[in-house]
């Protein structure tokens, strides 16, 4: 089967776990039997080209009875840097870096170049705060336009398959 981010697939869950102090990230394991992240769009944000626009629903849910929340991670690529950038709210009260290793190290090339910074937005859960910080974090970069959607997509599944599973 050949992933594709396109609104009609449900995509299991990408999440961060405590690692000591830090955060690593991580996805859940399908065997939890919990519905997947659904739906899962990709698109330019409007006025920014240089920011592909990850968003989905928590597959999830919530314990409480409330509506579940929106996902949403940021990408862009860095040509002066040769990285990837990445700014996301994944459903968690936390702000700070987020670690980003592949479980294999014959995969880790796959994800060495990318620098992940998640925003608490569980307040306002709307993406401008994420963009807002996403734009703080990519001020000054030459950052690539062309193809930018296809390569949020590639990092997004790249991240997927190849980080643990918790």
């Amino acid at each position: 089967m050949v992933w594709k981010i396109d609104g009609k697939t449900g995509i299991p869950c990408l999440m961060h776990v405590a690692d000591g102090d830090k955060r690593v990230l991580a996805y859940e394991k399908l065997e939890w039997g919990n519905p997947n992240d659904f739906p899962v769009t990709l698109e330019l944000v409007q006025c920014h080209p240089e920011i592909a626009l990850i968003t989905t629903v928590d597959g999830r849910g919530t314990t409480d009875g409330s509506p579940p929340y929106n996902k949403f991670i940021c990408y862009s690529f860095s040509k002066s840097e040769n990285s990837q950038i990445l700014t996301t709210y994944l459903a968690y009260t936390y702000t700070g870096p987020v670690i980003v290793k592949a479980w294999d190290d014959e995969k880790k090339s796959l994800l060495e170049n990318i620098s992940m910074f998640h925003v608490n937005i569980t307040q306002k859960r709307t993406p401008e705060i994420v963009i807002q910080k996403h734009l703080e974090r990519i001020r000054g970069e030459q950052l690539e336009i062309k193809g930018l959607k296809e390569m949020a997509e590639k990092a997004f599944f790249d991240m997927l398959w190849n980080v643990r599973s918790y």
